[in-house]
C-alpha cells in the first residue's frame, strides 16, 4: 500500500522562503504542493477553494500574521493540519510556541542560507508524524475531561515502597499542547524535581519553558550546566544539547550535566541520555513518564529504569498526537500503567 498523498498549501510573505519550502516539499516523497500564498488573507481566501491537507504558515506577515492565520484555519477548517514555519526571532519563537501549545500541529524554522536540504528532512519527518494512523483531528483536539478518571487501587499500592527521588518526562510531537495542560496541574509542594526531554532546537525550550512557568503553581526553568536540582522544580533540558543528572554528595536530587554528545535516535536532546544517567544515579527512585511522539527514543533507556527498580506511566493512544514513542515502550513491556493525557499528574502523585 502506497503512502497517502497530502496535499500541501505554503504560506510566506518572502518570495524567496516560499521558493525554498515549495520546492522542499517537492522533494519528499507522497506530497503534492497545493498552491501558496504571500499573506494570511491571500490565504484564507485560497485554502477556501483548495481545501489542503496541511498548511506550512509563516510566523511573521504583515497584515495578517500567522498566529491569526492558524486561528481562522483552525475554526474554519479543523481538519487542516498547521505547520508553524519560525525565524530565530525572539517574537516569532515566543509565537510559535504559542502556536504548537494551541493548535497547531508541529513547528520547522526557516533555513539558514538556502538549506534546502535540512528543510526537506525536517518536513518528511513532519509529514511521516501526520500521516500515522494516530494523528487525526479527534486527537488534534483532545479535551481534557474536568474530572480525570481516578486511579485504580492496585496502582496506588504499588506507590507503597521507595519514593522516587526524581521524574522524568520524555516527550516529542504533540508535546507543548500536552505539557501546557499537564505542568500547571503539578502541586506547588511537589517532593521531587522533573526533568523533561522535549525535542526541540536551540533557542525554543526556553520560551516553551517560560510559557510553562508563566501558568504553573511550581517553577519551570530550562536547565543549566551544574545546577543542583531542588524539589518543585521542572528543568527542560535545553535545544540542541544533550543533558544527564549526576549524583553529587551536596545534591539529594542531582546535579544536571549539560553536553555537547552526539544525537541519538536523531534528537539532542534525546529521553535515553538523560534517562541512563537518571537509572545508575537513583536506583528504584525515578519515576518516567512517556508521552506523545514519533519514533521510539526513550525505551531504551527506560530498559535500564526498569532493570534497577523504577517505575514508567504511558499516555494512552487515544490522547497521544503520536503514539510511537509511548507504543513502543509498551510493545516492549516497560510500562506499568498507561493512562490518559488528563490522568498523568494524577498518576504520578500516587507514587509520591
Amino acid at each position: 500500500m502506497g503512502l497517502t498523498i497530502l496535499r500541501v498549501f505554503v504560506v510566506d510573505d518572502s518570495a524567496v522562503y516560499r521558493k525554498i519550502i515549495s520546492d522542499a516539499i517537492l522533494g519528499v516523497e507522497g506530497v503534492r504542493l497545493s498552491g501558496f500564498a504571500r499573506d494570511g488573507r491571500e490565504a484564507i481566501e485560497k485554502i477556501a477553494i483548495l481545501k489542503p491537507d496541511v498548511v506550512t504558515l509563516d510566523v511573521e506577515m504583515p497584515e495578517m500574521n500567522g498566529i491569526e492565520t492558524l486561528a481562522v484555519i483552525n475554526e474554519r477548517w479543523p481538519d487542516i493540519q498547521v505547520v508553524m514555519v519560525s525565524s530565530m526571532s525572539d517574537f516569532s519563537v515566543r509565537q510559535t510556541i504559542e502556536a504548537v501549545e494551541g493548535s497547531a500541529f508541529s513547528f520547522i524554522m526557516k533555513p539558514e542560507g538556502g538549506d534546502s536540504k535540512r528543510i526537506t528532512s525536517d518536513l518528511a519527518a513532519v509529514f511521516d508524524a501526520i500521516r500515522s494512523k494516530h494523528s487525526t483531528v479527534s486527537n488534534k483536539h483532545y479535551v481534557v475531561p474536568s474530572r480525570p478518571e481516578p486511579v485504580s487501587a492496585a496502582l496506588t499500592e504499588r506507590s507503597v515502597g521507595v519514593p522516587p527521588r526524581i521524574g522524568v518526562i520524555g516527550i516529542s510531537t504533540g508535546g507543548p499542547n500536552a505539557l501546557i495542560r499537564i505542568i500547571p496541574m503539578l502541586p506547588a509542594n511537589l517532593k521531587i524535581p522533573i526533568c523533561i526531554v522535549q525535542h526541540m532546537p536551540a533557542g525554543f525550550t526556553r520560551a516553551l519553558a517560560d510559557s510553562l512557568n508563566n501558568h504553573s503553581k511550581i517553577l519551570v526553568k530550562e536547565a543549566e550546566n551544574n545546577e543542583l536540582l531542588q524539589a518543585g522544580t521542572v528543568y527542560i533540558a535545553p535545544g540542541g544539547k544533550q543533558m544527564r543528572v549526576s549524583s553529587s554528595a551536596n545534591a539529594p536530587f542531582g546535579k544536571v550535566e549539560i553536553t555537547d554528545d552526539a544525537p541519538e535516535n536523531f534528537c539532542k536532546p534525546a529521553v535515553d541520555y538523560l534517562l541512563r544517567s537518571v537509572s545508575l544515579a537513583f536506583p528504584r527512585k525515578v519515576i518516567t513518564v512517556i508521552m506523545t511522539g514519533m519514533g521510539q527514543d526513550g525505551t531504551r533507556g527506560l530498559q535500564l529504569v526498569k532493570r534497577h527498580g523504577g517505575v514508567a506511566i504511558g499516555q494512552n493512544e487515544a490522547s497521544c498526537t503520536v503514539y510511537g514513542m509511548p507504543g513502543a515502550a509498551m510493545k516492549a513491556g516497560l510500562i506499568d500503567v498507561e493512562v490518559p493525557l488528563e490522568n498523568i499528574i494524577p498518576t504520578l502523585l500516587t507514587f509520591l
